[in-house]
């Protein structure tokens, strides 16, 4: 899985946002859509590794380690 990057027109704005009065609107609302895809595909993500843990073995201290070291894996892959 790959995560849209905000566009890069948006590079000096961003980088400047905090010595702005009125940060561009048009960034805010690109920044705002671009977090709730990043949102839901993370959330998508981590329910399909619960749902794959949970009906794969018996529940138990080794199943549960397992299960947050695979949602660890995946957080990570989806970080990079």
């Amino acid at each position: 899985m790959q995560l849209e990057p905000y566009n890069e027109k948006w590079e000096n704005d961003a980088k400047n946002i905090q010595s702005t009065k009125t940060p561009n609107p048009d960034m805010i609302a690109d920044f705002e859509r671009i977090f709730n895809v990043w949102s839901e595909e993370i959330e998508k993500a981590l329910r399909e590794v619960e749902n794959n843990n949970f009906l794969e073995k018996e529940p138990g201290p080794k199943q549960e380690l397992e299960n947050w070291r695979t949602k660890m894996r995946k957080l990570t892959c989806i970080s990079e």
